[in-house]
């Protein structure tokens, strides 16, 4: 029997020193959802300045991004993802979504 797997993305923010997280999902990884996710954090968090260190991927520079005044994008160097406080959580998430998953 097939399982049928669908694809989503997760875009989320994690604030190291307490642990708090905010997260959405999404069917896609683009700079039109990536403003959508920028727009719902800055509304979540509307009276703190938020520092959210990103990757260079082309949707965090799209030319039609918009960043909201309360977020400033930090910009990480290249090929040093381990450098992202977001990766530690979303290694623990695909460890429990394989789990998950493998028992369907």
């Amino acid at each position: 029997m097939a399982v049928i797997v669908q694809s989503f993305w997760l875009y989320g923010a994690v604030e190291p020193a307490t642990g708090a997280s905010f997260s959405l999902q999404f069917s896609h990884v683009d700079t039109e959802y990536y403003q959508r996710f920028l727009d719902e954090f800055s509304n979540a968090y509307p009276v703190s300045l938020n520092i959210l260190q990103v990757n260079n991927g082309r949707f965090h520079k799209g030319k039609a991004l918009v960043v909201p005044e309360n977020i400033i994008l930090l910009f990480q160097a290249p090929y040093w993802p381990e450098l992202n406080p977001i990766k530690r959580l979303w290694e623990h998430l695909k460890v429990t979504l394989k789990w998950l998953c493998s028992r369907l």
